[in-house]
């Protein structure tokens, strides 16, 4: 009755079953026996006729509900968005946005005597959340005039007291308080998805709002969503210091976040700063231009591209056609692992806009520069350690960042051609990664980049930032600097000790490998 409702794919356990039966029955006649078998091979049959191949473009795609939280998740989600938008209604044949990062409302336009029509609008899947209102009211000021998509204002939370930076009370006050009422908001945004794959949950370390009140949600997330990938980018302050507790909200945050989400990807305002002031030649730059760097890295690894396979002896080319949200693909192949969620991201080339049509691209050099920031983690592509080589063993032990795995994203011409093996080199991986190599192609061109590339890696690339931020903790922890304003909204003295602990735990976990 089963192949009569729908094809059955998972032929192994049927058959498992039907010895299961067997075994159970054993005075089950032959003919019984010949008539199971029969069933078998008409089901296996039919259900062969009826399967085809979905086409790429009926393919449905699962949705994807992001959270901003705090100033800078709220700026650089909405970079982030405008990023994507760009991006896919220049390329998108009918001209339109895709459904995994945005949805269509239709309104009726009506006066109390008849209906003058419907106007259609797109927002982004996103909720806001801050406890001051003027950076969410100016975003959704701003982007109300924008001819791409504009924010729901009911998917935006806002208060008037702030947090202070102060990560005990955005966690246990504000979120014992609002928690529930930003949720319900994020549970409006998911069921309007036709498909939901999982949360992408933006904030800061350094502040309060973002650092504390977001690592709540992420966990109240989580326990709602459990069968829902939760991943969290994290934007890391500057070694200089932003914040003078930025240390210890860091520190609390990584902490929280290993324990409930499923990756978290790093991206530090040291990296974004040197990037726009050596490679783009902006001597002083805004927000707006550290968030447009940060949002172009992310928007590689998330619009649309198919599966490339490294496998010289696949002639299929890894097949699977093109997969819209790739955020759950590099869930499931990079965090695998409870134990190891620390994520950072590589892109090649940076070049200024108006050098690109004056810059000439090659796959072989672009893939070969990346790979070298990978090995000596670097996140610029200059200024590189080519002295660090890991095919000789007289230098492998100078190589302090090796990988648990890597996602390579390519985009731009002749990418599904591009010679991929130097990131599949085992040398690069502990010996126990099986498969540590997944790469995603698209043919179209990325923010006029005639070619571009992108690496996520699991990797020991966030030892010696954590190992620097522990450092600088333990030091003001030792005097008890400013630990009463946390234990003041309920954060304890040794609460505090079980996350240094913890992130103690996850250095040696990642100096392991």
């Amino acid at each position: 009755s089963r192949g009569d409702r729908e094809p059955v794919q998972n032929w192994d356990a049927l058959e498992r079953r039907r010895r299961c039966v067997l075994k159970a029955h054993p005075g089950t006649g032959e003919g019984a026996v010949q008539a199971v078998h029969s069933l078998l091979r008409s089901l296996r049959s039919s259900s062969t006729r009826r399967l085809r191949v979905p086409s790429p473009r009926l393919a449905m795609s699962s949705s994807v509900v992001s959270l901003q939280v705090g100033q800078c998740g709220i700026q650089l989600g909405t970079s982030l968005l405008e990023t994507i938008a760009g991006e896919e209604v220049g390329t998108s044949p009918e001209g339109g946005l895709s459904g995994t990062f945005f949805r269509q409302q239709r309104l009726v336009a009506s006066d109390s005597y008849s209906i003058k029509g419907t106007i259609q609008r797109t927002h982004p899947r996103s909720v806001l959340v801050d406890m001051e209102p003027k950076v969410i009211e100016s975003t959704v000021r701003s982007e109300n005039e924008s001819p791409l998509f504009t924010f729901d204002p009911r998917s935006t939370f806002a208060k008037q007291s702030g947090s202070g930076n102060n990560w005990a009370r955005g966690y246990f006050e504000y979120g014992s308080q609002y928690g529930d009422d930003i949720l319900d908001k994020a549970r409006r945004e998911v069921e309007k998805c036709d498909m939901f794959g999982g949360f992408l949950v933006m904030q800061s370390l350094a502040g309060g709002t973002g650092s504390g009140l977001g690592a709540r949600l992420a966990q109240l997330l989580k326990d709602d969503f459990q069968s829902n990938f939760l991943l969290n980018h994290c934007v890391w302050p500057y070694d200089s210091g932003e914040v003078i507790v930025q240390n210890y909200n860091t520190l609390l945050t990584l902490s929280h976040l290993h324990d409930c989400s499923d990756g978290i990807i790093v991206t530090e305002n040291e990296s974004l700063l040197q990037t726009c002031k050596r490679r783009l030649d902006i001597q002083r730059p805004t927000f707006d231009d550290l968030n447009s760097v940060a949002a172009k890295g992310l928007a590689s690894i998330l619009l649309p591209a198919e599966r490339q396979s490294v496998d010289p002896y696949d002639f299929g080319g890894g097949g699977g056609g093109l997969e819209h949200n790739l955020l759950g693909s590099l869930v499931e192949h990079l965090c695998s692992h409870p134990a190891f969620k620390m994520l950072t991201l590589k892109s090649a080339p940076q070049v200024q806009t108006k050098a690109l049509d004056f810059t000439e691209f090659k796959w072989t050099t672009i893939l070969k520069w990346l790979r070298q920031m990978l090995i000596v983690s670097s996140n610029l592509d200059e200024t590189l350690d080519w002295g660090v080589k890991i095919d000789s063993g007289s230098s492998i032990n100078r190589v302090h960042c090796k990988s648990m795995g890597n996602f390579l994203v390519l985009r731009g011409r002749a990418a599904l051609d591009a010679e991929v093996s130097a990131f599949a080199d085992k040398a690069l991986y502990p010996s126990w990664a099986t498969d540590p190599l997944k790469v995603m192609c698209s043919e179209r061109r990325f923010l006029g980049h005639e070619m571009f590339a992108t690496v996520v890696s699991n990797s020991q690339a966030s030892i010696v930032p954590m190992r620097k931020v522990l450092n600088k903790a333990y030091s003001m922890f030792d005097e008890k600097a400013y630990v009463h304003h946390y234990e003041r909204c309920g954060l304890s003295y040794g609460d505090m000790e079980y996350a240094f602990g913890n992130i103690e735990d996850i250095i040696a976990k990642y100096s392991s490998l």
